[in-house]
């Protein structure tokens, strides 16, 4: 007689680290523990036996799965007695599952160490830091992240290169450049998932968002999306509505100024007019239904909620006169965090 599945325990082996979660597998999805370790890139094994042993304490007889974009990965399969799950399969479940969810358009964006592989310029980068730098300095800390990426920004200079290297990443996404479509953005993995704070996430995507684009973010904040999928794609009864993602609102780039219609649903329409390199909040829950009308030309209306951050308006002139390594770049960085810092988030 076999024994029945206790719970899952799944593994996600990304390029920098290694995650694991230990998931009840009753219909309602609950994760039991979780955690994680460097991805031991030389033997794979290491530190996914490591993770597994540590789970294992918590459940009796686990049903063990795996996704990674290693193709060594598959090797563990037969190994770990795991079922393996591709990259492919992961998204194809997770955009089903968004559709399910009524996200429009869903783009996701992972901050993971992947990012810092790609063929980036140290100029596009060095544009969006607010203190000053070298070309040379800022391209010997990228080519150090490279060799160890598990690495964690150390102050807030390093949190900012790494901020920088996400914009420039993401700004390749036509998505963000195409002001006619609206867009579900679902954010997960590194500093996306657990930064503490949600207002520079929110400067981050509108600092590459075109005049006239409008997006809802959720975020993954235990990066356990990919996971998520391969839990999908191996008992697909976990499509039911889940929680993992949370809502933090919409946000609106209006490419300089301009007035905005906010409906509620209520009697009164409320109207804002912002100013030229302004950028507000305006407080909405995430159960809110909001209709934004763009007083543009032509005039544009978007179906959006609210969230951690409401919603908030995006005065700034795009693209954003950014040049490495001027002052007054410099100085417009900062202003544009301070902005955003002095706004009161809400707990939603």
């Amino acid at each position: 007689m076999s024994i029945p599945i206790d719970s899952f325990i799944i593994l996600d082996i990304g390029t920098a680290w290694t995650k694991a979660f230990l998931v009840d597998p009753k219909e309602t999805l609950k994760v039991k523990v979780s955690a994680k370790l460097p991805t031991s890139t030389e033997d794979l094994r290491y530190s996914a036996n490591l993770l597994i042993n540590k789970l294992k304490q918590n459940s009796k007889n686990p049903k063990i799965l795996i996704t990674s974009t290693f193709s060594e990965a598959n090797s563990l399969e037969k190994e770990l007695d795991a079922s393996f799950v591709t990259k492919e399969q992961v998204n194809k479940e997770l955009f089903e599952w968004f559709t399910l969810q009524s996200l429009e358009n869903p783009i996701i964006l992972d901050g993971g160490a992947n990012n810092f592989l790609r063929n980036l310029r140290a100029a596009d980068i060095g544009a969006y830091l607010s203190f000053p730098i070298g070309e040379k300095d800022l391209e010997n800390y990228i080519g150090n992240k490279t060799m160890r990426l598990s690495s964690i920004p150390e102050d807030k200079n390093h949190l900012e290169i790494e901020e920088a290297v996400l914009r420039a990443s993401f700004n390749l996404y036509p998505d963000f450049h195409n002001p006619t479509k609206f867009n579900s953005v679902v954010i997960t993995g590194g500093i996306l998932s657990w930064s503490t704070k949600p207002t520079r996430l929110a400067l981050l995507l509108l600092d590459l968002m075109s005049g006239g684009k409008v997006v809802q973010v959720f975020q993954d904040k235990s990066a356990f999306l990919n996971s998520f999928g391969a839990l999908i794609y191996h008992k697909k009864s976990f499509k039911q509505k889940s929680d993992i993602l949370k809502n933090l609102g919409s946000i609106v780039s209006l490419g300089g100024g301009g007035k905005v219609a906010l409906d509620y649903g209520l009697s009164d329409i409320q109207e804002v007019t912002i100013s030229e390199n302004e950028i507000a909040l305006i407080p909405a829950l995430s159960s809110q239904s909001v209709k934004i009308t763009l007083f543009s030309e032509p005039k544009r209306v978007f179906q959006v909620s609210g969230g951690e951050w409401g919603v908030i308006l995006d005065g700034r002139v795009k693209p954003l006169p950014l040049q490495f390594g001027q002052v007054r770049t410099r100085q417009a960085v900062t202003s544009w965090q301070r902005a955003l810092e002095k706004v009161e988030v809400l707990d939603i």
